[in-house]
């Protein structure tokens, strides 16, 4: 079986590999690729996005009162925003900023996922209504 390679640089080169190795290899790549598109679909973080213009997210190195007051604002409406929720949507809200998608909480819950989703829409909707304030 015939494995293309890409090293870092760039370079691609065709590789022979038995078929047990090559297997394992094209399983995980296409493993990988599924990771990185849930990710893509899950994620909520800035340090996880890939497209677009990296310079507008990048956070400012510069730390300025302005910037300090700005942020510890930030937070305040963030914990205010989350102390509004309920326990069981501030925790389902976190475990999805985590990365869990909203079948694994339900799994962990052992609930269903369709409540679970009811569930994290209420919250995001108050937690926005709450943090716009």
């Amino acid at each position: 079986m015939k494995i293309t390679w890409q090293f870092a640089d760039g370079t691609r080169s065709e590789i022979e590999a038995s078929d047990d190795i090559g297997t394992v290899i094209l399983d995980s790549r296409r493993e990988e690729d599924n990771l990185d598109r849930k990710e893509r679909y899950h994620c909520y973080s800035f340090d996880a996005l890939e497209y677009g213009d990296k310079d507008i997210h990048a956070p400012t190195t510069d730390k300025t009162p302005e910037s300090e007051f700005l942020l510890s604002e930030d937070s305040t409406h963030i914990r205010k925003a989350l102390s509004a929720l309920t326990d069981v949507q501030r925790r389902r809200l976190l475990m999805l900023v985590n990365g869990m998608s909203l079948r694994d909480i339900a799994k962990a819950e052992g609930t269903n996922h369709k409540s679970v989703e009811e569930s994290i829409n209420s919250a995001k909707k108050k937690f926005r209504k709450i943090y716009s304030r």
